[in-house]
């Protein structure tokens, strides 16, 4: 071997090494495969940088980090289960603001947080979804790429069909971890590989690769599951289209060769068999047989957006939660008062974080336990801030029972263009607000001022949308003026 290096002008290295950025020969199921992965992605998501980004800011890196760093190994390998752990441990941390040594209040489940926005998540993707999409793609590139190299090389050393359309599912001894994982997508992810089955359909062309009985090309019909009977008698059974349709007496009559003559009920299902035929699509000789997608062109995307479906219905108050003519650090914070997860002394009495003798009054009546709805909507300063919004606006109101119930009152308002945008941008820039001036009461022992609160209301509202919005021209003091004169 050092013979032929030295001849070539060559290094000899052993296995497992680094080609093309990919470890060569390595065990995807091991935990030491994928260290270079977590150690990418524990430095982009440092603590240093936690303390310097709000609950958006980190929400944007996660997305950044995970969209770019493990895709390339996600490619070809499948992710361990422990890996996947790992790896939605290091995010969770980053979002609530942990570390290795001390863990914060995580304040939202995990499966809620990786659902879509429109869903009501955050849009975190599921790391072992997006690895079963992309594997997935190997699936539609074995039954498209029918003249690659690594496609002839795989069925020639697995003794595989070359003019199958998919891999086969039974694994064997002999396959490498690397095809084992991916030809195991079907028995582990289920849902995700049915529906790539649905949508993967059979373009006909010349008929030389597509098996009439056997595959799917007449309408996703399997003549061999619709027509057992016919199937169990014919001599022809693994006759290509291209065979059989040469083999017509007419463009109508089909030559079909049995073992015996058939009866009476077995000529009714071939009268049925011909009538299906008739609606197949016709052969196009200066064509190749094919896959194409049901809806469009194959994406991974399409893959992941179907298993993102199947975890929630689309919810409407979303858009009004998400509403983008805000920053991204209030919409966050709208969105965790929606889920009635804030930190209030209620809460965190309940955990167990705040001591038995410290006060879970709140810190803007004294009277009442603080919690979210009541520091949000039923403490009687909030309430006056919701009253003097509502009365400007010439409306009446009758307080919610929750700031979802708000939500979805505040959604019935019919207003023109511009009033409209301010109207969708008053509830979250209130609750944000509040929640601003009710910390500084807490840690910075400020007094509670509704006048000076509902003021910078007003001019944060202006202030935001029209950093934002192409529809603001004017300034913030005639904007201010106009807010003061609307009546609806």
């Amino acid at each position: 071997m050092l013979s032929f290096a030295n001849l070539l002008n060559c290094k000899v290295h052993k296995l497992p090494l680094k080609f093309l950025g990919l470890p060569l020969g390595a065990n995807p199921g091991r935990k030491s495969m994928w260290k270079p992965v977590l150690h990418k992605i524990k430095v982009k998501l440092a603590g240093w940088k936690r303390k310097l980004l709000s609950f958006a800011g980190r929400l944007t890196l996660i997305k950044s980090v995970l969209s770019s760093l493990p895709t390339y190994y996600l490619s070809l390998f499948k992710m361990p289960e422990g890996v996947a752990k790992e790896i939605e441990k290091i995010q969770a941390a980053f979002l609530w603001g942990g570390n290795d040594l001390k863990r914060k209040v995580h304040l939202v489940k995990w499966v809620d947080i990786t659902k879509l926005a429109n869903q009501g998540g955050l849009g975190i993707r599921r790391i072992r979804d997006v690895n079963t999409c992309l594997l997935l793609k190997w699936w539609w590139k074995f039954g498209n790429q029918v003249n690659a190299l690594w496609r002839r090389a795989i069925c020639s050393k697995y003794k595989i069909n070359e003019n199958c359309w998919h891999p086969p599912l039974e694994s064997h001894y002999k396959h490498s971890r690397l095809w084992t994982d991916i030809i195991s997508i079907g028995a582990s992810s289920r849902n995700i590989f049915n529906f790539y089955l649905v949508y993967c359909l059979i373009k006909v062309g010349n008929g030389s690769r597509i098996l009439f009985w056997h595959d799917k090309w007449c309408g996703g019909l399997c003549l061999k599951s619709e027509f057992p009977l016919l199937y169990n008698l014919t001599t022809e059974n693994e006759g290509s289209l291209h065979y059989f349709y040469h083999r017509k007496f007419s463009s109508d009559n089909w030559n079909f060769q049995y073992r015996r003559e058939l009866y009476d009920w077995e000529l009714l299902e071939e009268i049925r068999l011909v009538i299906v035929l008739s609606s197949s699509p016709p052969l196009c000789l200066d064509m190749v047989d094919c896959l194409v997608w049901a809806n469009g062109s194959f994406s991974v995307s399409a893959l992941y957006s179907f298993s993102s479906s199947q975890h929630g219905p689309l919810l409407q108050i979303c858009k009004f939660v998400w509403y983008n003519a805000l920053p991204p650090k209030v919409l966050f914070f709208g969105w965790l008062a929606w889920k009635n997860r804030l930190k209030t002394a209620e809460l965190l009495h309940r955990l167990g974080i705040l001591s038995s003798s410290a006060s879970t009054l709140c810190p803007f009546c004294s009277s009442e336990i603080e919690t979210a709805v009541h520091i949000l909507l039923h403490c009687p300063f909030s309430w006056c801030i919701w009253s003097s919004v509502i009365q400007d606006w010439g409306f009446n109101w009758c307080i919610q029972g929750s700031v979802e119930g708000l939500f979805y009152w505040w959604m019935g308002g019919k207003l023109k263009r511009l009033e409209k945008k301010i109207w969708k941008a008053i509830p979250l820039v209130v609750l944000w607000s509040l929640w601003k001036h009710r910390n500084e009461c807490v840690f910075s022992l400020s007094q509670p001022n509704s006048f000076g609160l509902y003021d910078l209301i007003k001019t944060r509202t202006v202030l935001w949308l029209k950093a934002t919005s192409k529809d603001f021209p004017l300034s913030v003091d005639d904007y201010l003026f106009k807010w003061n004169q609307i009546r609806c």
